[in-house]
């Protein structure tokens, strides 16, 4: 396929098989961080409070802080209300709500290249997605401009869904179903790739995707949530099967071609043939 082109249910593989797309969970997938938006409010509150003539209190802003992005989240909603009110009840004045959350954004936006941290791994993976020409995107909560931006040091050139712009968040039905809408293909050929097993996991399984789960700390699954298709301790291995999958779609799309174009004159398909328009004769790349 050439550049621009856009993948869709038209473009099925041989043995039913259609072409796949990977999507993946952000914060504890692709990135690591240091709490960006903790130390954003910190830093917003204690910027605040300079001009003011109540004494900053730094006890009581690290309790609310905790409150607002908990330890135990790897992904955050964005709460431009809750953040205002945080901040106009500890320098106990109340402050102008555009300003309030525009400063916040720039704050995190000029922390993140600090404060994210991408695998070397990850990224070698991420070169590897993006050889392959597999369709990918990024599904994941936050604040927009906050979001896009952890995502763009990731280094993968694809669309990024984040739950303020799209109106949801995950494990609901209707986050899953936006990524498969942009996608452009039926949910069983969308892999998930997560590191939360309820937000992620869950959440993809019971909207019909092939479900990820990314266990990198060796913890145990819950019980009561949908099992995923696959659990890695690593992304780099999905590769094999990536570019097994990968491979099967592209002689398959060499068959549906090579069926369409045979009986024009003049048209040829190059290793037909050979018989390379049957997944069956070509071992997988690995």
């Amino acid at each position: 396929m050439g550049e621009g082109a856009v993948w869709g249910p038209s473009y099925t593989a041989g043995e039913g098989r259609a072409i796949f797309a990977i999507a993946f969970a952000l914060g504890g997938t692709l990135t690591r961080e240091e709490r960006l938006e903790r130390q954003a409010f910190l830093e917003l509150a204690r910027g605040l409070s300079a001009d003011r003539p109540v004494p900053f209190d730094a006890d009581a802003a690290e309790r609310i802080a905790d409150e607002l992005f908990p330890v135990d989240r790897t992904e955050h909603d964005a709460q431009p209300r809750a953040l205002v009110d945080a901040v106009s009840m500890l320098l106990g004045t109340s402050l102008p709500f555009a300003f309030t959350v525009a400063r916040f954004r720039q704050l995190a936006g000029l922390r993140a290249a600090e404060a994210v941290r991408v695998a070397p791994e990850t990224r070698v993976f991420l070169e590897r997605v993006a050889s392959l020409r597999v369709p990918a995107a990024i599904l994941c909560e936050g604040w927009s401009t906050i979001a896009q931006r952890k995502a763009a040091l990731t280094g993968l050139d694809c669309p990024v869904l984040v739950s303020e712009d799209i109106g949801a968040a995950k494990p609901s039905a209707a986050a899953f179903a936006t990524l498969v809408a942009a996608m452009g293909l039926p949910p069983e050929h969308v892999w998930y790739v997560g590191c939360d097993p309820r937000r992620d996991v869950g959440g993809a399984a019971l909207a019909g995707l092939r479900a990820i789960w990314l266990n990198t700390q060796g913890a145990a699954y819950p019980s009561d949530v949908p099992v995923p298709a696959r659990t890695i301790t690593a992304l780099d291995e999905l590769l094999p099967e990536l570019c097994e999958t990968y491979t099967r779609s592209l002689l398959g799309l060499r068959y549906v071609l090579h069926s369409t174009l045979a009986w024009r004159p003049g048209h040829f398909v190059p290793g037909v043939e050979y018989g390379l328009n049957d997944p069956a004769t070509i071992p997988p790349i690995v």
